[in-house]
C-alpha cells in the first residue's frame, strides 16, 4: 500500500516546494538586498583601523606600496582592494571596501545552488537553498556590515567542493589552493570535509 502511494507523496511534495520557490525566494532575495544596503554605510572597528588605512595607502602609492609590510592580508586579497580603489570619487571608501565581499556572496549563492542541484532533482529546493543562504546572518554581517573577506576564500572552498562532488578531484584541489591564497581558514574545512566523506 506504501509503494502505490509513493508516486503521490512525491508529487505532493514537488507542489509544496514549488509554491515555497515562489513564495520564499523573491522574498529571501529582497531581504538580502534591503540588509546588504543598509549594511554599506557602516563602519566597522575592522574597517576604520585597518582596511581604510590600507585603501589610503594603496589609492596614494599603487602598487608601490607592496615594497613596505602595510598590511597582515595576503596579496591576492589586497590586489583586490587596490582594484577597488580605482573607484575613488565614484563610490565611497566603505562602499569600495565591501563591495568584493558583497560580490562574493552572490558568487557563493550560485554555487550554493549547483551544490544542491547534485542532491535534488528539482531546482525548486535548490533556488530556496541558495537565496537562504543570502540571508543568514553570519554572511550578512561578515560581508555589508564588518567588510570582512571571508566570503572570497569560502567561494573557492565551495567551488573545490563542487568538484569534488562532480568527481573532479584536480580541479578541486586548485580551487582549494587559491582558498589558501586568500585565508588560512580552510584546511580546517579540509580536515571536516575528509572527516565525513
Amino acid at each position: 500500500m506504501s509503494s502505490f502511494l509513493t508516486p503521490f507523496r512525491s508529487e505532493r511534495q514537488e507542489s509544496i516546494v514549488y509554491w515555497l520557490a515562489w513564495i520564499l525566494v523573491p522574498l529571501f532575495l529582497l531581504l538580502g538586498v534591503i540588509l546588504r544596503w543598509t549594511g554599506l554605510p557602516f563602519v566597522s572597528f575592522d574597517i576604520s583601523i585597518f582596511l581604510m588605512g590600507w585603501y589610503d595607502k594603496l589609492a596614494a602609492h599603487g602598487f608601490a606600496e607592496f615594497r613596505f609590510p602595510f598590511s597582515n592580508y595576503t596579496p591576492p586579497y589586497l590586489y583586490l582592494l587596490f582594484l577597488m580603489t580605482k573607484t575613488a570619487g565614484l563610490i565611497p571608501k566603505v562602499v569600495a571596501i565591501k563591495l568584493p565581499s558583497i560580490g562574493f556572496d552572490l558568487l557563493n549563492a550560485v554555487l550554493v545552488y549547483k551544490i544542491l542541484r547534485i542532491k535534488y532533482s528539482s531546482g525548486g529546493m535548490a533556488l530556496i537553498g541558495a537565496s537562504a543562504f543570502l540571508v543568514l546572518p553570519t554572511i550578512l554581517l561578515d560581508s555589508a556590515y564588518w567588510g570582512q573577506a571571508d566570503s572570497i576564500y569560502t567561494f573557492f572552498v565551495l567551488a573545490c567542493l563542487f568538484f569534488l562532488m562532480k568527481d573532479q578531484p584536480f580541479a578541486a584541489m586548485v580551487l582549494f589552493g587559491l582558498s589558501l591564497s586568500f585565508k588560512a581558514q580552510p584546511p580546517s574545512w579540509l580536515r571536516s570535509s575528509f572527516c565525513s566523506w
